[in-house]
């Protein structure tokens, strides 16, 4: 059984830490087990009290006592993760965990190394859709696609 590390950087998301956790604990992808670090970024809307009285929905909590941002978080999360592969969960459900089941069909059939979800392929789903970001994004994503020959469709997914 292959172990992922899902990291959850967190900066005040009292709102919906526990939706998010609850929601990534009923996810079940055959040949996989979750270990879930979620990295408090110094947050000061209680964040870090309320994941306290639920130690059962994470492997690991690591509380950040100053926002440092969350590239931060995330560097401190990957050295606390002990898995085969490493997930990123935005604490904010920018992201449903129950699409995990998609994320790891490349990884079960053909062994990819790397897998990356794209807000692009289905936008019905995406839930900040302004105009200009996305003219925005697609041009970076072009122009990043065009200088390193890669087909990527949502380059700030990556």
């Amino acid at each position: 059984m292959l172990k992922v590390s899902i990291i959850v950087p967190a900066y005040n998301e009292s709102k919906t830490i526990i939706d998010v956790l609850t929601k990534i604990r009923i996810q079940s992808v055959q040949g996989f087990e979750f270990e879930v670090i979620v990295v408090d970024d110094g947050s000061t809307d209680g964040t870090c009290d309320i994941l306290e009285k639920y130690p059962e929905l994470y492997s690991t909590l690591i509380r950040q006592n100053a926002n440092r941002g969350k590239g931060a978080a995330v560097k401190a999360g990957l050295k606390e993760a002990k898995g085969d592969y490493i997930l990123f969960q935005d604490a904010d459900l920018e992201y449903d965990p129950a699409d995990y089941n998609k994320l790891f069909i490349p990884i079960s059939r053909f062994k990819a190394d790397v897998v990356m979800g794209s807000r692009m392929i289905a936008p019905e789903f995406t839930r900040v859709s302004y105009f200009w970001n996305k003219v925005g994004n697609r041009l970076i994503t072009f122009l990043f696609n065009i200088l390193n020959n890669t087909t990527f469709t949502d380059i700030y997914s990556c």
